[in-house]
């Protein structure tokens, strides 16, 4: 398999964790990151050795053609982001919830569908070593029936 090109659009907390993940794949570039924050943008680039650096994503998009698009911006900005990629012929990988309302979510899935792209939702915890474990305590059937779950979560979202 040839590299990659990847972009990241958003270069909040959780596009950290997305970078962070994208440096240690050897056939990935992540050949620009975006942000509406200029400052946030650059620092993001700076901090991960990103060559490039965007306050638009429109302009980003259409100066570098990426084979992947993350989108790690908050909910309410997903949709017209991803509209935007998919229309475009890009694939885009997009933090959940991918939209906020379902019948945005039925319009990319159609574009999706039409552009053979592929539009897909991060689920980052599902092949996490504890999930997968507990999953496996429930199928074996040793934790009997499951009344109730409480997920607590703890990220370093400063570091």
């Amino acid at each position: 398999m040839g590299n990659l090109t990847s972009v990241l659009i958003g270069c909040g907390a959780i596009a950290r964790e997305h970078l962070a993940a994208l440096a240690d794949l050897k056939n990935v570039e992540v050949a620009a990151v975006c942000d509406l924050s200029a400052a946030r943008a650059e620092a993001t680039a700076e901090r991960f050795g990103i060559a490039r650096w965007y306050s638009s994503y429109e302009q980003m998009l259409t100066q570098i053609k990426p084979d992947l698009v993350h989108i790690t911006t908050p909910p309410a900005a997903h949709f017209p982001i991803a509209k935007s990629c998919l229309t475009a012929g890009l694939n885009v990988l997009c933090e959940k919830p991918i939209t906020v309302d379902y019948q945005d979510f039925a319009l990319l899935k159609q574009l999706a569908l039409q552009n053979r792209c592929m539009l897909m939702e991060n689920q980052n915890l599902r092949f996490h070593s504890s999930i997968q474990r507990i999953q496996a305590l429930v199928a074996s059937g040793r934790l009997g029936d499951v009344l109730e779950v409480q997920i607590f979560l703890f990220l370093n979202l400063v570091g």
